[in-house]
């Protein structure tokens, strides 16, 4: 009996979350601090702390001494979000001006950000590498702006990427010896409080976030994150102040497990699990941890990375799992110039960093391959049938084709799509899911673009020239 009881209350719990989810505005408490408030908050007053708390140990303690504001961008970016967030409860849906004043401190925050990236002072200039990680960690922030069909978790993702990109490429090449291990857990503490906060994004604000109340939207009475170098007796009277809410729901488990137990038809539309997926039947051992981080493209048989020159190409074939301190750099000005081919083939889970100005990139038969381009490209970049591959273009390139590809995503910095320069020709076909992400003119933000996937037969003249109507999200 006991054992029933706790299956009829796991269930229960279960019923009630996919209950509120789709219960709507009737069933938001504004007395309640939102879920997604409170998660993200405790990843702030942890996660985010402690990537704060390394920023002044870089290069030994020096950094410190040159006493950038990192600590009161990154908070004040981090406090005015979840000022936002600790409202949807309460406040009904405001007007695009009104969200945009209220965020105007972490707007303001992100300015600053990138001004210290292009500062001209001569003591900043040393950790230039670092403040590009500082902008695009700042300038993921602007999520909350987003709303379906431009989702907020893509963009999120993409202002990791970047920053993550930044880490490995400059900072982590630049390292001291002396001063790995730090850096180390610098770059692991960035890549921790980014995941955390884009689980966060995808479990509650999907589409975008959401006021669900029926007050007049205003900040001002929601508690902000704790500051950087908060006192524990602070954070635990946060704590204690909302452990009491937690009652409420382990009530209404009790009472839906009662209404369950009276023969009501609510579990007739769950999944059925059969015997050979029940635990104990499984041969393989079942253990209780949660892995977490982006996900990976599954490899059915291990290769050995190969590298060879075919007249004015360099081919790598076959290159795996190669990310982080292990991702491929292709900088030898020996080897690479401007005569030479790139050719990337059956490239999985691994990163490319293009250092030299070469004649083409090719990617061929890639899966979650990324590749950065820092210098200019003399011809073109190619991507064919490829999967959820990334290009960063940080040089001009004359032309990109992408052909069968899934999930391709092209994403340019200020240097690939210069205002004053000539834009690259993209040309795509049988793609589905692709992406292409631009830089704001005066840097602000980026915008991402998705391409179009279906089109509509109008007719067409006497010649045979048909007439078609491209479909957008909201045809």
């Amino acid at each position: 009996m006991e054992d029933a009881i706790k299956r009829l209350e796991a269930v229960a719990s279960r019923l009630e979350k996919v209950a509120m989810k789709a219960g709507g505005a009737a069933d938001a408490d504004p007395e309640e601090l939102p879920e997604g408030y409170v998660e993200m908050k405790a990843i702030f007053d942890n996660e985010g702390k402690a990537f704060i708390d390394l920023w002044a140990d870089i290069d030994g303690g020096d950094y410190a001494k040159v006493e950038v504001p990192v600590a009161k961008v990154m908070q004040t970016c981090m406090d005015n979000v979840l000022q936002l967030l600790a409202v949807t409860n309460k406040c009904k849906k405001p007007d695009d001006n009104a969200i945009v004043a209220a965020m105007k401190p972490m707007q303001d925050a992100v300015k600053e950000s990138q001004d210290i990236a292009k500062t001209r002072k001569k003591k900043w200039r040393t950790y230039d590498d670092y403040h590009v990680v500082l902008s695009e960690f700042c300038m993921g922030f602007n999520w909350v702006f987003y709303k379906a069909p431009n989702l907020p978790k893509p963009f999120w993702d993409a202002q990791t990427d970047a920053m993550v990109t930044a880490m490995q490429g400059k900072c982590w090449k630049k390292k001291k010896d002396e001063h790995k291990d730090h850096m180390r857990a610098w770059m692991n503490a960035g890549k921790a409080l980014c995941a955390k906060v884009s689980d966060v994004i995808k479990a509650h604000y999907k589409v975008g976030v959401e006021f669900l109340g029926q007050e007049d939207f205003a900040l001002g009475d929601a508690p902000a994150a704790a500051p950087a170098a908060a006192s524990e007796n602070k954070e635990e009277e946060v704590a204690a102040k909302e452990e009491p809410k937690k009652e409420e729901p382990q009530k209404a488990q009790k009472d839906f497990a009662a209404e369950l137990t009276k023969g009501l038809n609510v579990t007739s539309g769950l999944k059925k699990v059969k015997k050979e997926q029940k635990n104990k039947y499984k041969q393989e051992k079942v253990v209780g941890k949660v892995s977490g981080g982006a996900s990976k493209a599954r490899i059915k048989k291990k290769k050995e990375a190969k590298r060879q020159k075919r007249g004015q190409t360099w081919f790598f074939n076959d290159y795996q799992n190669m990310q982080g301190e292990s991702m491929v750099k292709i900088d030898n000005e020996e080897e690479y110039d401007l005569k030479k081919s790139l050719y990337l083939c059956a490239a999985i889970n691994t990163d490319f960093q293009v250092g030299n100005k070469v004649k083409t990139i090719t990617l061929d038969s890639c899966k979650r391959a990324r590749v950065q381009v820092d210098k200019d490209i003399v011809s073109s970049i190619e991507l064919v049938n490829c999967s959820s591959c990334t290009i960063f273009v940080n040089g001009t390139v004359p032309s990109i084709t992408m052909d069968k590809c899934d999930s391709p995503q092209i994403i340019f910095t200020q240097g690939g799509w210069d205002a004053e320069k000539p834009k690259p020709n993209i040309l795509y076909s049988s793609c589905s899911a692709a992406n292409i992400v631009l830089p704001n003119a005066d840097g602000s933000d980026v915008i991402t673009y998705a391409l179009p996937e279906q089109f509509k037969f109008l007719g067409g003249n006497a010649e045979g020239v048909s007439e078609i109507q491209v479909l957008q999200h909201k045809d």
